[in-house]
């Protein structure tokens, strides 16, 4: 599949070490960073978040390997990943928590059974 050969590509790019023979000026372009950078657009966009779940494990390594970088940018494009990252894990832990409510709903919230669980609205 195009997603996982371009997601496999991305991490291969972005896991390079940094060549840090000469002092790094700030506005200059490193593949690293941009390889973050696209892998944090491929994960904000919402009509991949199914597609893209299956490597969240791998790019979060990725970004937590990436705070350790001497270079402000990658460490910069590694927060705003993880990110991202961590805001789809919460939406999907909301879902999840909001549906099994509903299931408490259907099997007695009301009625006493679930009286040690509290309802988070």
């Amino acid at each position: 599949m195009l997603l996982e050969s371009t997601v496999a590509h991305l991490l291969k790019v972005s896991s390079n070490p940094l060549a840090l023979s000469e002092p790094v000026c700030q506005s200059q372009d490193i593949a690293q960073v941009h390889a973050v950078n696209i892998l944090r657009i491929l994960v904000q966009d919402s009509s991949l978040v199914t597609a893209i779940s299956q490597f969240y494990a791998t790019l979060t390594m990725q970004a937590l390997n990436g705070f350790m970088s001497p270079v402000w940018a990658m460490r910069n494009a590694s927060l705003q990943l993880l990110g991202y990252i961590c805001l789809h894990f919460l939406i999907h832990l909301y879902s999840c928590c909001h549906y099994c409510l509903q299931c408490f709903d259907t099997v007695g919230w009301e009625s006493g059974r679930a009286s040690g669980l509290y309802r988070i609205e």
